[in-house]
């Protein structure tokens, strides 16, 4: 691939939106962020993929770790992690690239009986979230993304092609796991159940929510329900529900109809002053002065 081609990707010009379906077991987007801060909460998928930073940089939350990355970098989010992208620049740009392994691979009779082959269909590896700089898996990463932009003939084959060098190159160097042990099931357990806890936070945050109506929805003790909260999310339960409401309220800040008041109700305080107190805490700067920024 020649540089011309690769300096495109660090253009907010390039758009990419590649659904996986039953012709295709790839999915890339292109995003951009001109402002920091949290772009979403943490949240959870069921499949596996990869985020390529292709200009700016920014930390990647995934389940306890906190990965500071920036332009050329890539972080492995394998199914089920809890993560969040925190944009720490004005000019963030990133690829996510969803891979379907199950169609993928499944139908390949000459290695379908492979192990590591079975794993990887059923999501049982695991490869390390923090990826080393590896001058090969970044040129089939690059190859990837412009081939599936430019589409030219024959950009299947290639496509796929790098896709397959990508795992094997992830295989060797940076697995984690492969095999799903007891452990690793009551593991899985858990995040399934934090999954519909999130979901539900995030749906009803405007409302009250208990630590023990939560502690129940998982079926565990508030105790446990505290310790695996902050094991994927990396935040305590209050900071996780302070943060997703003042983040809500900076976009709410936007509309000058609303008052303070209005907008603090909007995301569940009840008190103005105290609403004014939290996002202070959290942010370093009162939610009047944020609408002036505005």
């Amino acid at each position: 691939m020649n540089s011309t081609s690769l300096s495109n990707l660090d253009s907010p010009k390039m758009k990419i939106d590649y659904d996986i379906n039953i012709e295709f077991p790839i999915k890339i987007r292109c995003y951009e962020h001109a402002e920091p801060g949290p772009i979403v909460e943490s949240h959870f998928h069921d499949h596996f993929m990869l985020c390529y930073i292709a200009n700016g940089e920014c930390i990647v939350h995934c389940n306890s770790k906190h990965i500071a990355a920036k332009k050329d970098d890539l972080i492995v989010i394998n199914n089920n992690d809890a993560h969040y992208i925190e944009c720490l620049c004005t000019n963030l740009i990133y690829y996510i690239i969803k891979i379907d392994f199950a169609f993928l691979l499944g139908n390949q009779k000459d290695l379908d009986k492979t192990d590591y082959i079975k794993a990887l269909i059923k999501n049982n590896v695991r490869f390390s979230n923090e990826i080393p700089k590896h001058k090969e898996l970044l040129e089939e990463i690059q190859t990837l993304i412009i081939e599936s932009q430019n589409k030219n003939l024959g950009y299947e084959l290639i496509v796929k092609s790098s896709i397959f060098r990508i795992i094997v190159i992830l295989l060797r160097n940076n697995l984690e796991s492969i095999s799903i042990s007891k452990n690793n099931r009551k593991s899985l357990y858990s995040m399934n159940n934090l999954k519909e806890v999130l979901e539900y936070i995030d749906s009803h945050y405007s409302e009250k929510i208990t630590l023990s109506e939560l502690a129940s929805m998982s079926n565990l003790s508030k105790h446990h329900f505290c310790r695996l909260f902050k094991r994927f999310t990396g935040k305590t339960f209050t900071d996780y529900i302070n943060l997703l409401r003042i983040n809500k309220a900076i976009s709410l800040l936007k509309d000058k109809d609303l008052n303070i008041n209005e907008v603090a109700l909007c995301v569940g305080f009840n008190d103005s002053n105290y609403f004014s107190r939290i996002f202070k805490r959290y942010k370093n700067i009162s939610p009047n002065k944020i609408r002036d920024l505005k």
